[in-house]
Order: structure tokens, then sequence, then C-alpha cells
């Protein structure tokens, strides 16, 4: 048995290594229905089960502060996922947890000090400091080996290493059971935009209240009381702050002179602050705990959860709605990158390395224009296709006549255009679904443009072929043709044309298993675990196995269930196919899914990324997203929620896609100018909507509308110039990486820090 780096956590099958897919995984399909690890039969009763028990001997010490927040497709149509909800969400433990049958119910948490009901007409309580997040950083002291139930623990005061055996047989009923999925544990709240934000706010402030989160827990801070003040602009949670009165009588008597919670004066308290803009979900208990409590989980951009337990059910009402209402961004100057002061000069922001200069720099690196390949005008205004950039490079032979009518046969106008030019003069390039329909549709424009697309793209291989590589399922590519889409017939574009599908599941499918991981992955009784045979190791004492290994079994479940890590191993699994049709078959390939803007990105970026050394290198890296995903129009304002959005159109397109290349990077590392870091702090980034650069659907928007440019700052100087996230082994490596699709394993530094601790067995 050997060790494997502490930050992976690997879920083949049940019988095999580290190496094998989470897509075999043994789990059964009754286990992936079931939801519940422990019995469900009755109200919630988990109040004290899972928020004032098992907290850290001794008084409870000032908790860490959260991190600052440096702030569609409808092709295909939802899917309900096979697997349903489970337990492991963090929400059921604040939430409805039931104590198992035949049990004693536990006895109710202590409410502290009671709620001071609040009007919105008045003040909001004043917000306290901000204080900067703890990190995340793992150091490695070595230590003891002992052995358990489970494999091995290591000790050391720093960290906690945990080797789970490869011997999955203990999944069945001891982790699951067999009965179906529970009762919903909580219900959505709708995030309503509201005219004004003191409209919103439907009360101010709740003493008593109890703030958790796992973040927290394992880091040995298992729940915090004090005092949840919801400001203007933020939620400010200040622990060990208890005053109030303590009954009914006193509380509303001293409501009429201070209807807010007297924030405290102890400078040793340290606060907590949320900003609304980061939430984006908010979910309400749907069963009253015991007590009389209610509780809110709030899910945030960043991957973080706030699990509140308010006195009363009526307070968590309350406060879920109002963070439901303040939460939904309806106007594009409320965001963060709005209110922050720009670059102070023209000549500074003309300065800075915004897309266009940049994007036509690398088309020239590429030999673009050239004698095959020009710069057509045609959309300099965004009026042959909106979703496109003002540069779009064609095949010199086709006039922009020919295509505004190829554009006519293309969803959303998406036409065929280059994204990228192999030094063996192999392309890549992109469009959206043909507007085929069940009549069979046709158009010559489109046929000509895709012909001379190919053509341009010859090497004189005669025994080349064409592709065109549909990203979708051919049942959903199927489907579309109701809709008067569908796909490319092969014997209409060249007699080497070659048609392929790839199976790549649609924008809800990534959606709900991404949900299912973080639920998974935010279970606070795993990080409980954690935190207990941390606090074991650090007295000396050799940890319980038991509860720790049956945590971390039931999350390996969990994540299986999800199927999250098997969808990165198709999405990787395609990139690969592509530029092995380009770099090793110098073959050109066409890419798209239903509109274009979502899988096509992942393929035609994925694909780019493992042929090309310069995408590789920090500078390059961010040319790469300016110019497949900002600048051909991912929706990363309806996906990522930054404005009031419909919440079918959210998907994780984008974090799939850094989940992909870090899968990449772990394999290769040395061959990334970039480290693990820079990935997470730029999904950080972009999520915290501090930039100008990733908001909004398309570059008109961004630039023609909103002006992000004059207005906003732009996101490459802070992150290219970090030394801190840079790989100082990087060594530039030529030609095309070798990519291995399975055996991907938990991208935890990004969706669960406080779970990097934990590895298998090869």
């Amino acid at each position: 048995m050997r060790r494997v780096d502490a930050q992976r956590l690997n879920f083949g099958g049940g019988g095999g290594g580290g190496g094998g897919s989470c897509a075999s995984g043994d789990v059964s399909d009754t286990a992936v229905l079931a939801a519940s690890v422990t019995p469900r039969s009755g109200p919630c009763d988990q109040a004290a089960d899972n928020i004032t028990s098992q907290s850290p001997a001794g008084p409870l010490k000032a908790a860490p502060s959260l991190p600052q927040h440096d702030p569609g497709s409808r092709g295909d149509s939802p899917t309900m996922s096979s697997a349903a909800s489970t337990a492991s969400d963090t929400g059921v433990d604040l939430v409805s947890t039931s104590h198992p049958a035949g049990a004693a119910p536990p006895p109710p948490a202590s409410s502290g000090a009671t709620q001071v009901p609040s009007s919105v007409n008045q003040a909001p309580a004043p917000a306290a400091p901000r204080v900067a997040g703890p990190c995340h950083a793992k150091t490695d002291n070595g230590g003891t080996l002992f052995h358990t139930m489970g494999g091995l623990l290591s000790q050391s005061l720093t960290e906690l290493k945990v080797l789970i055996t490869s011997d999955d047989s203990r999944l069945g009923g001891a982790v699951r059971w067999l009965t179906g999925a529970p009762a919903p544990q909580y219900k959505r709240m709708p995030q309503q935009p509201v005219t004004t934000a003191r409209e919103g706010i439907k009360i101010e402030a709740v003493a008593g209240a109890i703030l958790a989160g796992p973040h927290w827990a394992a880091e040995g801070v298992d729940e915090q009381r004090g005092i949840l003040q919801l400001t203007l602009s933020e939620l400010v949670f200040v622990p060990g702050a208890s005053n109030g009165p303590s009954n009914a009588a006193s509380n509303t008597a001293s409501a009429a002179s201070s209807p807010v919670a007297e924030t405290p004066s102890h400078a040793s308290l340290t606060s907590h602050t949320l900003p609304y803009y980061m939430v984006t979900e908010v979910r309400l208990g749907t069963q009253v705990c015991a007590g009389g409590g209610g509780s809110v989980t709030l899910v945030c951009r960043d991957f973080t959860r706030w699990l509140l337990k308010l006195p009363q059910h009526s307070l968590a009402v309350l406060v879920a709605q109002s963070v439901a209402a303040m939460s939904a961004v309806l106007l594009a100057d409320q965001l963060p990158a709005f209110q922050q002061q720009a670059n102070p000069t023209a000549a500074d922001n003309t300065a800075e390395p915004w897309a266009a200069e940049r994007i036509q720099q690398d088309f020239e690196r590429m030999g673009v224009p050239g004698t095959d390949w020009r710069r057509s005008s045609a959309n300099d205004t965004y009026a042959l296709c909106s979703t496109y950039p003002r540069a779009l490079y064609v095949p010199a032979r086709i006039d922009d006549d020919t295509l505004g009518l190829a554009a006519n046969y293309r969803s959303r106008g998406r036409f065929p255009v280059l994204s990228f030019r192999h030094r063996n003069s192999a392309t890549i390039t992109r469009c959206a679904q043909p507007l085929k329909g069940l009549l069979q549709q046709r158009s010559d424009a489109d046929e000509q443009l895709v012909r001379a697309i190919f053509a341009a793209s010859s090497n004189q291989n005669l025994d080349r072929r064409e592709h065109i590589v549909d990203c979708r399922p051919h049942l959903n590519a199927v489907a579309n043709m109701a809709n008067g889409k569908g796909f490319e017939s092969e014997d209409h574009y060249g007699s080497h044309c070659r048609l392929s599908f790839r199976d790549i599941p649609n924008i809800h499918v990534m959606r709900e298993a991404l949900r299912m991981l973080l639920d998974a992955s935010h279970d606070m009784r795993l990080a409980r675990a954690l935190s207990v045979a941390k606090r074991q190791l650090a007295d000396g004492a050799v940890p319980s196995a038991t509860a720790l290994d049956g945590a971390v079994r039931r999350w390996q479940a969990d994540v299986q269930a999800s199927n999250w890590l098997a969808h990165v191993e198709s999405v990787l699994k395609s990139a690969a196919f592509v530029a092995s049709l380009v770099d090793g078959r110098c073959e050109s390939v066409l890419v798209h899914c239903s509109d274009g803007w979502d899988r096509s990105t992942q393929l035609t970026s994925l694909s780019q990324l493992v042929m090309e050394p310069f995408y590789r290198t920090m500078e390059g890296f961010a040319v790469l997203l300016e110019k497949e995903w900002l600048g051909f129009g991912h929706k990363f304002s309806d996906r990522c929620g930054f404005l009031y959005h419909c919440p079918d159109e959210v998907s994780p397109i984008f974090t799939q896609f850094l989940d992909c290349v870090w899968q990449l990077q772990r394999r290769d590392p040395n061959s990334f100018e970039f480290n693990e870091r820079f990935l997470v702090q730029l999904h950080h980034e972009i999520m915290g909507c501090k930039f100008g650069n990733f908001l909004f659907n398309t570059d008109q928007e961004r630039h023609s509308k909103h002006q992000v440019q004059k207005n906003t700052r732009c996101i490459w100087p802070q992150l290219l110039e970090a030394t801190e996230l840079r790989n100082p082994a990087f060594v530039p490596k030529l030609g095309c990486l070798q990519v291995q699709s399975h055996g991907c394993v938990v991208f935890s530094a990004l969706y669960a820090p406080w779970l990097q601790c934990i590895e298998v067995p090869s």
C-alpha cells in the first residue's frame, strides 16, 4: 500500500484501486435512491444533536471569520436526476433530521437570548468590522501511524491524514437505508427582487441565533451563539453576544424602545459578514425543530455555507424571506464591480490587458489571417450575431453575404467560425446546431461554408476525414428536431465528413450533479468527525476510527451517487478525442452542442489547452478564456446567477471546466505555469463580481452596453502578477499532453478545503 498526495481522494470501483472511474462504482441503484444514513421518523429533533452536541470541550474560542469575498441553453429539456437528494445535505444538520426510531429525542437546545423584533422602517444595525478569514494552508509534519478499523491515521498537530481502505463491502445497509428517498427536508425560498432595500428586510436583528458551518466545524468550532444582523448590504453575525431580555414579557416591553438587538461592544469578538449577492440559494427548514426553533441554510457562490438556527420558526421564515429578497440583484450597477473605483484614467484603462488586442495577437500567432483565412467585418456592430465577438475569422473564399445566409440556418445565428488553427493546418471551428427540423431543411450557404472550412484546413492528406463533433447525446439531438433544430446529415457536407456524438449531459444534469456533490461534501457530520480526530491527535490520543470511517464512507458513496466525477471524465474524454483528431491525425473538427456556448466551449478550450503549450502559461490561459469563453458568449450572468435570473438557466459549466483543467494539472503539474491556487482564486474572484471581465452574457453587453473597460477593473493584473499563484517547477512542454480521462478525483481545494486531508490507497 502506498500513500497518495494528501489532497486527493480517488473514487474508484469498490474492489479496484485509485485509478478506477467513479462511474463504475459499486453503489446499487437502490442505495443511490436512498438518502438517509439513520432512520428518519418524525419532526425535526436534531437541533440539539447537530447544534449543541459534540462541541469542543472547554469554552468556545473566538471563531475565525468567513474568508473575505473579492467580490441558456434550453435546447435540451431539464431531466430529473435518478439520484435523490441525500441526507448528507448540510441543510439537514440544522433543518429536519429526526432521531433514530426507538431512541429518545435529544433535549432541546437552549435558545440563549431571545429575539428582539424590529421594524423595516428603522435604521439597520451597525455592521461589525470585517476580519480576514482563515487560510486553509496544508503542512506536512509527519507523525506516528496508528492502525484503525478504517485504515491508518497519521499524527500531526497541524494536519490529519486519513487513509481509507479500498474495501467498500460495508457500503450496503450499514451506510444507507434502502427505503427510498425521505420527505423534503427544506424549502427553497424564491429569490424575488424588491424595489428598495428596506422593502426586502423583514427583520433587522435576531438575538440568541446560532451559526454553524462545515468550514468552521472542521476547525473545531462546532457552533457559535450570538446576534444576527441584517443590514442593507450584508448579513453580520457577532458571536458570543447574548444580551437581550430572557423572556417574552420583557422582550415585548423592550421592543418599543430598542427594536434592534444591541450590538455588544466587546472588541475581542470576531464578527462574520456575508454580502447578500454571494448567496445563491436560501433553504428554509420545512419542520419546526425541538423547542419551536427554525433553521435556514444559505448556499454561497464560493461554496461556503451558513447554517443558521433561530429561536423561533417564525423568525427563520422572516430571515429566509429577507435574504432571498436581498440576494436577488436586479440591476448591474448593484454589483460590486460597478461600486468600486475603476481605473482613474482612460490611459490606464487602455493599458490594462483587456481582450481584443490579445485575441488578435493570438490569431496572428496561428497564421491567421492568411491565404486561406480572413477577418470578416460583418459583425463589427454585432449585427450578424449578437453573441459572437466583433472579429470573426472565416475562409477567405466565403463572402459576408454567404455568412449572413449561413447564420439564418444555425440556432441563435451562431454560424461556423474559426476557433483554433494548428501548426499542421488542421482547425477547430465552432457553431450552434442547425435548424434542420422534422422537415429536413437544408441550407446551401451553410453547406458551402462548412465545405470551405474543411478545404481551408487541408494539408494535402488524401486519406483525411473531416469531423463534426456534436457534444450532446444522440437522443437529445433527435428530440430537438421537434423544435425545428437537430443535427447535420453527413452526406450533405462532403464524402469525407463524419458525425459523432459525445453524450455529454445538458446544463440541468450538471447543476443537479454538483448540488449533490456539494451537499455530500458539506455534511456537518463529516466535518465534526474530522475535527474530533484532529483534537484527539493533538491531545496525544489514538482517534476512534468508527465515526470517522463511517462519515468518510458515506461521503464516498454520496459522491459516487452524484455522478459529478463521471461527467468530468466525459468532458475530458471528449476533449482528448478532439485533440487526437487535430494533433494526431491532422484532421479538422467542427464542434457544436445546442446553442454552442456551454459544452462546445468546454471542448474547444480544453482541447486547445491539451495541444497548445502557450495556453498552459498564465498569460496564454487568460487569452484562452477571453477568446473561447468571453468572446464566444458563454452566458456567465445566467449560468452563475449574477443578476436576477431563471433558476433553470444556472449551471456550473465554467466551474466544471476549471475542474477539468485541475484534473489535467494534477497529473502533469510541471507543464502548467499556474498552480492549483490560481484556479481556486480565479473562481473566487469571478464569483465575487468585483471585476468586469466575466460579468454579463456576451461581449456586446460587456463592452457596448455596460462599458466594463471604462467602469470596472480588469481581473488579470491581480492574478497574473501574483507570485504565489505561479508554479516554480514549471517547464514548458512542447506538444500534446497525455490525457487520462479515468481516475478523476474531487477538487477539494475548490469545493471543500477542509476535506483535503482525506486520501485512499492505490
